[in-house]
């Protein structure tokens, strides 16, 4: 969880961290890049008593199904996701084919602009 605090609208959000998709016997999984096969962000926030969910995705993403994959993208707040009244502000690794789990490592979440 973030402080809703730091959320203001307009500032850019990068995040990036290690990650592989493994399957119940810890093999490393393949997953398409142009479909929800492959991990990416979901912002959550809470907001006016509105639940939010926005998708952020890495389209540069090159997946190696039996490596560690760099996921890196930037979030840029908009007034629905950021300011007064906002009470949750979660960005979440998701994504994977059925089945899998996402493992993550070196996570970072920092201030861009």
């Amino acid at each position: 969880n973030v402080s809703p605090a730091c959320a203001v609208a307009g500032d850019t959000w990068r995040i990036s961290a290690k990650i592989r998709l493994l399957d119940a016997n810890g093999q490393g999984v393949a997953c398409s890049t142009q479909s929800l096969d492959c991990p990416f962000i979901r912002l959550y926030t809470f907001k006016d008593n509105v639940h939010g969910f926005v998708h952020y995705y890495d389209t540069d993403l090159n997946w190696d199904p039996n490596g560690w994959n760099t996921l890196n993208t930037t979030i840029t707040l908009q007034p629905e996701n950021s300011g007064e009244g906002l009470q949750t502000f979660r960005p979440v690794f998701v994504g994977g084919p059925y089945n899998s789990a996402i493992q993550i490592d070196d996570a970072e979440f920092y201030l861009e602009s």
